[in-house]
């Protein structure tokens, strides 16, 4: 026996690395931008079912029961929440497609696009600051090289998970 491996306190043996670990925790992120997209693409969609709801109900009660021309101010009200709630709507729904295919790693420069588009969402105030925080996450972590790579890698025929693996922590 080596005089070494009865040394409890003797130096560890050094560790040998494997074909190419590349650890990124960028690369581990990408799935979780992919869940805070699709998060907020549902409180999206569901705030657009308040203000669609908003829009068919405004009309009825307004004063004399419908929304008369010369009342003007009433009637931009309801075509305002009537468009936003539509914009809203597509918007969600955009974002929940997007988040399901950043999951997967896969279409990120549409997952960008829908992010960028995400900001408009300042016309209803109430969406604007998680829109701004999940715009500003994906940004970081979809515009980072090794993210790139990874989604290169999956358009490719890689799997997530051999994906993953290349990027082990």
């Amino acid at each position: 026996m080596n005089k070494d491996e009865q040394n409890p306190y003797a130096a560890p043996a050094p560790v040998t690395k494997d074909e190419n670990p590349c650890y990124s925790a960028y690369v581990w992120q990408v799935p979780i931008v992919g869940l805070a997209t699709v998060f907020q693409g549902a409180l999206e969609t569901l705030f657009s079912f308040y203000l669609l709801i908003l829009f068919l109900m405004l009309p009825q009660m307004a004063p004399g029961g419908q929304a008369t021309a010369p009342n003007f101010s009433m009637n931009s009200l309801i075509s305002y929440f009537g468009i936003l709630g539509a914009f809203l709507f597509l918007l969600g729904l955009a974002r929940i497609i997007v988040g399901m295919y950043g999951i997967h790693y896969r279409k990120r420069e549409l997952g960008l696009i829908v992010n960028f588009a995400g900001l408009l969402s300042i016309a209803s105030c109430y969406c604007l600051p998680s829109a701004l925080g999940v715009c500003v996450y994906c940004c970081i972590i979809y515009l980072n090289r090794d993210v790139v790579d990874a989604f290169h890698m999956r358009s490719h025929g890689e799997t997530v998970a051999d994906i993953q693996h290349h990027y082990r922590r």
